[in-house]
């Protein structure tokens, strides 16, 4: 048993040390790793298609597969959502240079890519103000080349809509996958909620004490 949970422990371990932590208005060269989630990982939402850019020249195209996973092996906690990337080029446009995903609000974020991808992304940076969107640089994707991109973050669950960009330097949108993050006004619910759970509670244990 204790071989077992050692195990586990450094195969955790492994994960955590190759997702790049990043911070709003952060710069970071992620890590590649081998499997972006762990087993037993359930999905939560996919969503595929197209995306092309032609407004100025060189044009490109190609399309998108992007995965949202509640991750058994998510760097900030087990069942976490992953958001998992795969890019592909299409044939005779001109070179992907950038892909930018988000929304992500101010929750943790880390990042890595498949080592089963085309090239290594140069880098990765996260918007400051508002902290809401994740960009992988490249060199240069060319045709009939595929990336896997990987975002891990601190919450859970997910829904359609977000935010997706394949760049050939200027700009081109596609649809996305945004994680559930809760609005302000959500939290203070939250809060107040569990401030008069806790207040009840102590008024319980109170009256539950003898009187000396």
């Amino acid at each position: 048993m204790k071989s077992f949970s050692l195990w586990v422990g450094l195969t955790f371990a492994a994960v955590v040390a190759h997702a790049t932590v990043i911070n709003p208005g952060g710069a970071v060269v992620p890590d590649q790793i081998v499997t972006a989630v762990g087993t037993s990982s359930a999905i939560l939402l996919t969503m595929s298609g197209n995306y092309e850019f032609s407004a100025i020249p060189p044009d490109i195209s190609g399309s998108y597969v992007e995965t949202a996973y509640a991750d058994t092996t998510n760097p900030f906690g087990a069942y976490d959502t992953t958001l998992v990337l795969e890019l592909t080029v299409g044939p005779g446009t001109g070179p992907v240079e950038r892909a930018t995903l988000g929304y992500f609000g101010n929750i943790q974020t880390a990042v890595s890519y498949l080592s089963s991808s085309s090239v290594a992304p140069t880098g990765a940076t996260r918007s400051s103000n508002p902290s809401t969107v994740i960009g992988f640089n490249f060199t240069g994707l060319t045709p009939g080349q595929v990336e896997t991109l990987v975002v891990y973050t601190s919450v859970t669950g997910a829904e359609p809509g977000g935010y997706l960009s394949i760049q050939d330097g200027t700009a081109g949108d596609a649809v996305g996958i945004s994680v559930l993050v809760p609005e302000p006004a959500e939290m203070g619910l939250l809060t107040g909620a569990w401030a008069l759970l806790g207040a009840l509670w102590l008024r319980r244990k109170r009256r539950a004490q003898p009187i000396s």
